[in-house]
Parts: C-alpha cells; structure tokens; sequence
C-alpha cells in the first residue's frame, strides 16, 4: 500500500517542506570554462552556513542542444540529465531542499557537443 501524506494550511500558507522556513534571500553565483567533448565538469560549493535551496538558474555563452547539466546536494542527485536550452534556464523547486553546514553543492555539466564554451549557474537560497 503506498504511504499518503498530508498537509494543511495555516493562515493561508501551506506547511514547510513547500513553504520555506528562513526568512533572507542568499544566491551564490559561478562560472567556470568546458571545452573537452564527452568531459563531465563539476563544480563545487560547501554550504557555509545552514539554508533552504529554493532553485538554480543556468546559462551558456553558446548553446548546443547535446549538452546537458545536473545537480546533487550531499550526493544525492536533486537534477538530472537537464539539456541547454537556447536561453538561460531557472529551476524553481516545489519544496525547499534543506542544506546543512558543511554539506557539499555540485554542478556537473556534461559538454557532449565539444564546443568550448563559459558556464554560469546561481544557487538560490533562503537563511536565517
């Protein structure tokens, strides 16, 4: 039997997990070269502080519908095999990602196409 879970609203807001519990924006930005076709480059941040990550947003300088990027916190793969599309991109997560202190943020971008290129990606957050 599967598990069903439940949620209500208080003063018109729902819970948390889909409604965040810290109160300050905080987005950490990056960017970093690819040239090597087939190459999977990461990159990684260690959380500074405990935080909610809210979403990420993406760009390239140059485009190529083979290349794709994903995202894992502690490991644990939250994004996966996302295409480039031809304009930066943000993924905004339904429910807040709880990020420890010390925990480990990694962007991976796959660059089948070869085509050098610059990366960019912004992590967004909330923090008390």
């Amino acid at each position: 039997m599967g598990r069903f879970n439940s949620t209500y609203m208080v003063d018109g807001r729902l819970q948390y997990p889909f409604f965040p519990s810290m109160p300050v924006p905080y987005i950490k930005g990056n960017r970093f070269e690819v040239s090597n076709e087939g190459e999977a480059i990461s990159d990684s941040y260690m959380m500074p502080f405990d935080a909610e990550l809210t979403g990420i947003a993406v760009a390239c300088n140059k485009y190529n519908d083979e290349d794709y990027w994903s995202l894992k916190v502690n490991d644990e793969l939250i994004l996966e095999t996302i295409y480039t599309k031809e304009l930066p991109e943000g993924v905004f997560f339904m429910a807040v990602i709880p990020v420890s202190r010390g925990a480990e943020i990694k962007f991976i971008f796959n660059n089948k196409s070869g085509i050098s290129k610059s990366v960019w990606y912004n992590l967004q957050f909330l923090r008390d």
